[in-house]
């Protein structure tokens, strides 16, 4: 997992810039209980990320005008849950957890945001890619077979 976000230069499994403001948003997901050693790992490879992207970063924003915010997606919250802030250099940097479930439930009430849109654009078009197998398209197709069968079975 570090080495791999050191090789991509990320802060998280996937991250976001915010196009009109000095904020990145990076979520790293996590199976099992978030524990303090994962967390420092996590912390020690993100002041390493910082360090390589300084240049690019600076290009846009001086740094102590940046927020970086790295957010554990977990099943469960530890208690207490994760929130911790500090600085790399002078970068701002702040490190929380979220559930998959509260994630989610902030993904469906998202200004603008419709759930057949987001489907379409990335599960069917990246489906429909050339690249995608069609054996995989098949078993997928499959899959949802059987939960609309299993779903007009609950109904009756």
């Amino acid at each position: 997992m570090y080495a791999a976000n050191l090789f991509r230069k990320k802060m998280g499994d996937c991250e976001y810039l915010k196009d009109d403001a000095a904020v990145i948003v990076a979520y790293e997901a996590h199976a099992g209980l978030l524990n303090d050693s994962y967390v420092q790992s996590h912390r020690r490879s993100l002041e390493k990320v910082i360090q390589l992207r300084n240049e690019d970063l600076e290009a846009r924003a001086d740094p102590i005008a940046w927020e970086i915010r790295v957010r554990f997606v977990v099943y469960e919250t530890r208690l207490p849950p994760l929130c911790e802030q500090h600085n790399v250099g002078e970068y701002r940097v702040s490190i929380d957890e979220v559930t998959y479930g509260d994630l989610l439930e902030d993904a469906l009430d998202a200004p603008g945001f419709t759930l057949a849109e987001s489907l379409n654009q990335h599960l069917i078009e990246a489906l429909n890619s050339t690249s995608v197998p069609q054996s995989f398209r098949d078993r997928v197709a499959e899959i949802c077979t059987i939960g609309q069968r299993e779903e007009s079975l609950g109904a009756e």
